[in-house]
């Protein structure tokens, strides 16, 4: 479930926006503290907002004519009269959660709380660097208009959609590079909101992930949370390979540079002299000792030499996050290892062992180690979560959603 606080994001460009510090809008005020799920009387709300009876009287009265807020019985109490109990109507608009991991699409529809109501899952079947924006665009349009109609929703009921993408991220568009899709920029923000929604936010696939495992975990709004996440996920033909993505997440924030960051799979890994000229690079992020490539290579030629192979796999993840505790001195580090699934255990073990070996260097104790299960629908989630929270922290771009105003 969606958390009732939020969190701020942003590129560093020009156009960006802060998120993060509430506005003082009394309406969000009143469904912040509903959006937990329990129903509240006047006074409940009065105290957790610190506004006027009276003022919570008017707003909820306009947020209730739009069947935003509605009534959910009365709170028992042997004096006087007994004060009515006021309920979010969670199902009054829904948002959108999108993964377009490439050639992988994975849509939800998700309640006012963050419950996924709907889902589907598709495939792109075409060669996707043949096919110009406007028709990726008129793709995930399509697939997604569909759920929306065989969900038995409209198009009018959608607040928000938020979108993960692969690679490099800004806000119109994005860069994927990676050796199973190709190498251009694409720009399907502005064409997404033409046909979808002006209410739409694009983040990268792996943040979004994130986002999601931090917020069920209830650590997304700590001022001290600071998490670092690898990902290692099939990929490819009949997933075949991996592909490997990463994300920071700094006291409130997703760490960003001027689109993206945190490429951790395109970052440079040790490669033994007498098989660097072996290893594949036709991952299109211009380094030789790639961490996704070395690991791809290594995958391909365990069937060879399935013991050498396993234990450089497992030397390579170790390091790098090692590496990457030494640089962040992170309070969680997440892992997702459903990509090299046989090996995960004996990973883990050996990731455990590193940690502890590292707490008399870092600042702090070693970080809590989560070896996160596969879910299909973190992204997706994740994307859900971003949308409700730039609504949830936008007073304007709240009442025009939702209220007409």
């Amino acid at each position: 479930m969606f958390n009732k606080k939020t969190f701020h994001f942003e590129h560093s460009d020009s156009s960006s926006k802060e998120y993060g510090h509430y506005p003082s809008d009394d309406g969000l005020k009143i469904i912040r503290v509903l959006r937990d799920g329990s129903p509240a009387s006047v006074k409940k709300i009065s105290e957790r907002t610190g506004l006027s009876d009276p003022t919570v009287r008017k707003k909820i009265l306009k947020l209730k004519k739009k069947d935003i807020v509605q009534i959910k019985g009365v709170r028992d109490t042997s004096l006087g009269r007994k004060p009515k109990l006021y309920q979010l109507n969670a199902s009054a608009y829904f948002v959108v959660g999108i993964d377009f991991e490439i050639p992988d699409l994975r849509i939800g529809i998700y309640d006012l709380t963050g419950q996924l109501v709907s889902n589907k899952m598709t495939y792109f079947r075409e060669k996707i660097g043949q096919k110009d924006d406007n028709e990726l665009a008129d793709f995930l349009v399509k697939e997604t208009k569909n759920l929306i109609h065989n969900s038995h929703h409209e198009l009018s009921q959608i607040a928000g959609f938020g979108i993960g993408v692969p690679g490099l991220v800004t806000e119109e568009g994005f860069n994927p590079f990676s050796r199973t899709v190709f190498n251009r920029r694409i720009n399907l923000s502005p064409l997404l909101q033409d046909d979808l929604h002006n209410n739409l936010i694009m983040l990268n696939d792996v943040d979004l992930e994130l986002i999601a495992e931090l917020d069920s975990r209830n650590l997304l709004y700590s001022d001290g949370t600071v998490a670092v996440y690898l990902s290692i996920r099939p990929s490819g033909e009949n997933n075949s390979g991996v592909s490997v993505g990463g994300g920071v997440w700094y006291r409130g924030s997703l760490l960003h540079g001027t689109g993206s960051a945190a490429e951790f799979g395109h970052t440079s890994t040790y490669i033994e002299p007498s098989t660097e000229g072996s290893i594949d690079t036709s991952c299109k992020c211009g380094n030789p000792r790639c961490f996704e490539s070395f690991l791809n290579h290594q995958i391909k030629n365990s069937n060879i030499k399935k013991v050498s192979a396993a234990n450089s796999i497992e030397n390579a993840i170790v390091q790098k996050l090692k590496d990457l505790v030494l640089i962040f001195n992170p309070t969680h580090l997440l892992l997702d290892l459903s990509g090299i699934s046989k090996n995960s255990e004996t990973i883990a073990s050996a990731i455990n062992t590193e940690l502890d070996s590292l707490s008399g260097v870092l600042a702090n104790d070693p970080p809590i180690f989560i070896n996160l299960p596969n879910e299909e629908m973190r992204c997706s989630q994740g994307g859900a979560i971003a949308i409700l929270s730039r609504l949830l922290n936008d007073g304007e771009m709240f009442w025009e959603t939702f209220v007409g105003e």
